[in-house]
């Protein structure tokens, strides 16, 4: 099937997938498949109710198979492993698109699957979901098999080109898209712009304490890749939408490095965690602050509660490089 074959396929149904029955969503059900080891989000407990939180990791631009993602991915493993031991064991983690270099997968099975990621983040450490979305590289094959693989562990998600996970019973909308639909070299302006009015319709009706937007293609940067066209692209499409709606936080990767930034008169924070595992590249550009690290391997780590969202960026040493705290309004 061609690139447009599949962008036409995908405008005519809609292109809108659905998330894991242990998650609250609304428009049509699926049965999802999950494997026996994927934990839910909130499994009941007993006694008093726990205290309303939501803790994730996201990451981005790792799925290499060079030692930098092998160093990160068993950063990942001692914090999981860490955070169960304290009591406050990880929900889910997040990639940010660019899951497999050079071309991504080409069908399930791809021995992609299991020496990147199945092997790489093992389940016995992260039993949860893996929610993801798709970056340029991953474009370069078959990026739909990334929709319908579940594996062995049945914890990869990516349920369609864009996609909402409401987790947390309130208190955390996460609105997945992918910026390469708005670009004009994958010939997909229909499903784009049916892309854009959907965010823009999920964002007005979410009542989330928290709205979090994740998207390949960051719209502001530092990185190699700031001044380029596909991010102003981006930029032009997505920020109006996100002060429009009051969203809180923006993840984004495709520049390998770790950025926090922060707008004049903007609610928005913008984060760009794509340090996951592929080459590493410098800074070119200093507009924008408050934190950027290049030449270093990490990832992002949140957690939200009805009063307040915590993020931290750590390194593959565990090292944390930069945090910050955000007020509910």
């Amino acid at each position: 099937m061609t690139r447009r074959q599949l962008l036409q396929l995908a405008a005519a149904s809609g292109a809108v997938a659905l998330v894991p029955s242990i998650l609250h969503h609304e428009g049509e059900e699926h049965e999802a498949s999950a494997a026996p080891r994927t934990k839910p989000l909130h499994p009941k407990a007993s006694g008093k109710p726990a205290h309303k939180s939501l803790r994730f990791i996201a990451f981005g631009d790792w799925g290499s198979g060079l030692k930098l993602q092998r160093e990160v991915a068993a950063a990942m493993t001692r914090f999981a492993c860490e955070a169960k031991a304290k009591g406050q064991p990880l929900d889910f983690a997040v990639s940010v698109g660019d899951n497999f270099y050079d071309n991504g997968v080409t069908d399930h099975n791809d021995p992609q699957w299991q020496t990147k990621f199945e092997r790489m983040y093992p389940v016995d450490a992260m039993p949860f979901h893996f929610f993801a979305v798709l970056g340029n590289h991953d474009w370069k094959s078959n990026p739909q098999t990334q929709f319908s693989y579940r594996g062995p562990s049945g914890r990869w998600r990516m349920d369609g080109f864009y996609y909402k996970i409401a987790a947390g019973e309130g208190l955390v909308d996460l609105f997945m898209v992918d910026t390469d639909l708005w670009l004009p070299q994958y010939h997909s302006k229909t499903l784009g712009d049916k892309q854009t009015a959907w965010l823009d319709h999920a964002l007005g009706s979410s009542t989330a304490k928290w709205k979090i937007v994740v998207g390949h293609h960051p719209p502001f940067s530092d990185g190699v890749h700031a001044f380029q066209a596909d991010m102003g692209i981006v930029r032009d499409i997505v920020a109006p939408l996100l002060s429009k709606h009051r969203v809180q936080l923006m993840m984004s990767g495709h520049d390998h490095d770790l950025q926090h930034i922060i707008l004049p008169d903007a609610k928005t924070h913008f984060v760009v965690t794509g340090a996951g595992g592929a080459s590493m590249r410098p800074r070119l550009f200093e507009e924008y602050g408050p934190f950027y690290r290049a030449m270093t391997g990490g990832f992002l780590s949140v957690e939200a509660s009805e009063s307040e969202l915590k993020a931290r960026f750590l390194s593959s040493e565990l090292e944390t490089l930069h945090e910050w705290t955000q007020r509910a309004a």
